[in-house]
Parts: C-alpha cells; structure tokens; sequence
C-alpha cells in the first residue's frame, strides 16, 4: 500500500515527530518506509527519519507492506 502526502506541520517534520513516527512504525511487523524524492528510509529508524529532512510543503509517500499493513498505515499516515 502506498499513497503520497503533502506535510502541513509549520516546521516539518523535526526531531520530535520522527521519534514518535518511528516509535509507533516500530510496534509492527510490516514494512513501513518513507520515500522523499529518490531516498527511501525505513520509517522504524529516527535517524533515517531525520536524514530525510522533510520540510512544510513537501510531498513525499508511505509504503507500508505485510501482514498488518491496514494499521500501521493508518497510524504512521495519522502522524505525518
């Protein structure tokens, strides 16, 4: 399952929300990753997260695939 997102936060995504995003992609079994542009990070790292330093406005996707995909895609989606 993928799908796009334009981030809407004031300041992007900042250190903060990356734990958080990462914590809860971690309680899964299923893939979960993050794609900005031609870098793909798994959403489970903080660093990889960090690395990809989203900003307001831009458009990047959620993969999420395997077993319990429906949930962890819609609880990482809810954070971004």
């Amino acid at each position: 399952m993928i799908k796009g997102k334009r981030i809407t936060r004031p300041n992007g995504l900042k250190a903060e929300d990356c734990a958080v995003i990462a914590q809860a992609a971690g309680k899964f079994k299923s893939s979960v990753q993050i794609i900005k542009q031609n870098h793909t990070v798994n959403a489970k790292s903080i660093m990889g997260l960090i690395s990809l330093n989203i900003q307001k406005d831009e458009y990047i996707y959620l993969a999420v695939q395997g077993e319990d995909e429906q949930s962890a895609f819609k609880t990482v989606y809810a954070l971004l």
